[in-house]
């Protein structure tokens, strides 16, 4: 099985419950938080064109893509499948992302979204990079989160490579593992620059992610990430196509 297989297999089998996976306080507390930051990213004007980059069930239709000219795109048809059983009149596809730069064509979207490090499961990050700056138009922008490879989680679990054997968010391992990468700062800033991009910043994201996602902890969690946010479960990078 090649890492493409793989990850299908992976994602069809935990398209059943993942919805369900995402439904704590804590985990709409963090779909708040990115639907603000997406809110104060992008000037989300009328008729703009958005990709969203391993789409899964919709969450990122639902935050910005609904009164938009919208595209999911995702590897697992059964993450689609219950996507379109939700939101039958949204545009999807199946597809990698490095297949982006082929099924679009060239500066056609205005700004392409990939949340909740679904970056970090697209295989190698320079091919993308370069995908998402081809179908960008200029001055388009870009939201990719990644799981940041010096993240809390990972510091307690003596983790340090640039890939891990990955499973989602309090799900049982019935479905398997999944191997995913991990980036630094410092990786993106090289990537991004590399590809053609101006980088605008960065936005760390939930430093108790997979430490202690416990409602009750919440309050505990922004004063953290206020004071040690590059400690986050994930790392999002804003860029623009110059």
């Amino acid at each position: 099985m090649d890492d493409i297989d793989e990850q299908r297999s992976y994602w069809d089998k935990k398209s059943e419950i993942y919805d369900s996976l995402y439904t704590t306080e804590w985990s709409l507390n963090e779909d708040s938080q990115i639907a603000e930051a997406l809110k104060t990213i992008f000037s989300l004007e009328d008729s703009l064109s958005i990709l969203d980059l391993g789409c899964g069930t919709g969450l990122g239709y639902e935050m910005i893509g609904r009164q938009h000219k919208y595209v999911g795109l995702d590897i697992s048809y059964g993450m689609l499948r219950k996507f379109k059983q939700k939101h039958p009149n949204a545009n999807v596809v199946c597809a990698t992302a490095n297949a982006s730069a082929r099924l679009f064509a060239s500066n056609y979207f205005d700004f392409v979204i990939s949340l909740n490090t679904a970056m970090s499961f697209f295989g190698n990050s320079k091919l993308t990079a370069e995908a998402v700056h081809a179908i960008l138009k200029p001055g388009g922008i870009a939201f990719l989160s990644f799981l940041n490879r010096y993240s809390l989680r990972r510091f307690l679990r003596m983790q340090y490579d640039s890939t891990e054997i990955y499973n989602t968010r309090n799900s049982s391992s019935d479905a398997g593992f999944t191997s995913a990468n991990t980036v630094s700062e410092g990786d993106l800033l090289s990537i991004y620059s590399d590809a053609g991009f101006r980088i605008d910043g960065f936005y760390y994201q939930s430093v108790l992610g997979g430490v202690a996602e416990k409602s009750n902890l919440i309050r505990l969690e922004k004063i953290l990430s206020s004071r040690f946010g590059f400690l986050g479960h994930a790392i999002n990078i804003v860029v623009c196509k110059i």
